[in-house]
C-alpha cells in the first residue's frame, strides 16, 4: 500500500537490511493497512563494522532519502545476528548514532521521526513467531510449534527453519523468506506475543493510525 503521491496519511518510510525484508515487509504492511513509501535497502551489514561506520556509510543516506519524502516516521529494520548484546541495547545504540550523525550534518533534521527495530536475531525469527501460519505453505512439512514454544526470538532460527523444509528443498533466504512471510498472521495478537521484536515493529507502524 505505497502511499507516495496519494496524499494519504500516516505515511511510513522503511530502511531495511536486505532483500528478504525488502520483499516481505511491504506485503505485511499491506495486510495491516499501513501506508508506506518505496522502501530503501542497505543490502546487509558487517557485524564487525563499527556502529559509526554502519550508520555513516549504509544507513544514514537512506534515512535522509526517506525523510525527504515527507513521511511521518522512518523505521530502520536491521538484524542483531550474533552480536554479543541484546536487541534492545543494539537498537538504542544504533538510533543514538543515527540521531547524532543526522544532527551533525543537518541541524534542522526531524530526528524525532527516526525509529529503529532490531530483529532478534534475524528476520527468520519473525517467521518462527507463527509456525502454524508458516506451516500452511507448501514449502513446509514439519510443524515447528513445539520446537518454538512461542519464544521465537530466543531460537536459532535458520537451522529450525531448514529442518522444517520439505525434503530435497533448500531454504534460500531472499527467495523463500518472502514466500513464507505471506503466511505469517501479523494481525494476530497471539503471534505478536511470540516475538518481542516483531511486536515492537508492528506497534511502531501502527502508532500513527
Amino acid at each position: 500500500m505505497t502511499g507516495e503521491g496519494t496524499g494519504k496519511v500516516p505515511l511510513i518510510g522503511l530502511v531495511l537490511e536486505g532483500q528478504t525484508e525488502y520483499k516481505s515487509l511491504p506485503e505485511m504492511l499491506d495486510r495491516l493497512g499501513i501506508h508506506y513509501t518505496r522502501p530503501s535497502c542497505i543490502n546487509g551489514q558487517a557485524e564487525d563494522a563499527s556502529t559509526t561506520d554502519v550508520v555513516k556509510y549504509l544507513i544514514l543516506p537512506h534515512v535522509r532519502w526517506q525523510l525527504q519524502k515527507n513521511v511521518d516516521i522512518v523505521v530502520v529494520v536491521v538484524d542483531l545476528e550474533r552480536r554479543q548484546c541484546s536487541a534492545g541495547a543494539f537498537r538504542d545504540t544504533l538510533r543514538n548514532e543515527i540521531v547524532r550523525q543526522l544532527r551533525d550534518s543537518e541541524p534542522s533534521a526531524p530526528t524525532e521521526k527516526v525509529r529503529v527495530v532490531v530483529c532478534n536475531r534475524t528476520f527468520e525469527n519473525w517467521l518462527l513467531a507463527d509456525p502454524g501460519g508458516m506451516g500452511r505453505s507448501a514449502l513446509i512439512e514439519k510443524d515447528l510449534t513445539r520446537a518454538v514454544e512461542c519464544h521465537s526470538d530466543q531460537k536459532d532460527a535458520l537451522p529450525l527453519l531448514k529442518s522444517a523444509f520439505r525434503r530435497k528443498r533448500r531454504y534460500v533466504k531472499a527467495l523463500h523468506g518472502p514466500e513464507l512471510a505471506k503466511y505469517i498472521r501479523v494481525e494476530d495478537a497471539e503471534v505478536h506475543l511470540c516475538s518481542e521484536s516483531l511486536r515492537e515493529f508492528i506497534e511502531i507502524v501502527r502508532s500513527l493510525s
